[in-house]
């Protein structure tokens, strides 16, 4: 997971989180609901960074951590409610940076990092049918 449900309580006053969490009227907050919301917001998140990058990443950068604890974040409130419009607006520049992202215009990772993503084209394959000591003899 590329946050944890620490970072999204740390983000929501504890009422809310409770109202949001909260199926069965118990008064405490869900972490199982929580956990779900971000891995909802992680696979959001890997569909666009697949484009430029090996997922699930190993290495987070807090910025994606923040990207998805703000998709997360949506997540629980559509579960509930409308979304509040300083939430929507956060989902929506998370989704746009996540597009910045897949597209090449922005990095996730800072420049000289060992995780940044190469421009060059990575092809794979398996091991060749042929090869000069499968064919020993012929």
């Amino acid at each position: 997971m590329y946050c944890s449900v620490e970072n999204i309580i740390d983000r929501l006053d504890d009422a809310i989180l409770i109202q949001l969490t909260d199926d069965d009227g118990s008064g405490n907050i869900v972490e199982d609901v929580i956990t779900g919301a971000i891995t909802d917001a992680g696979s959001i998140a890997d569909g666009y960074l697949s484009r430029r990058y090996p997922t699930p990443l190993t290495s987070v950068p807090d910025s994606l951590r923040i990207i998805v604890s703000d998709l997360a974040v949506c997540r629980l409130y559509l579960r509930r409610h409308s979304v509040p419009d300083h939430i929507q607006r956060a989902d929506d520049a998370a989704i746009s940076f996540l597009k910045m992202i897949s597209r090449g215009d922005a990095d996730l990772f800072p420049a000289g990092s060992s995780t940044r993503a190469s421009s060059k084209p990575v092809m794979y394959s398996d091991e060749p049918v042929f090869s000069r000591s499968k064919m020993g003899g012929f």
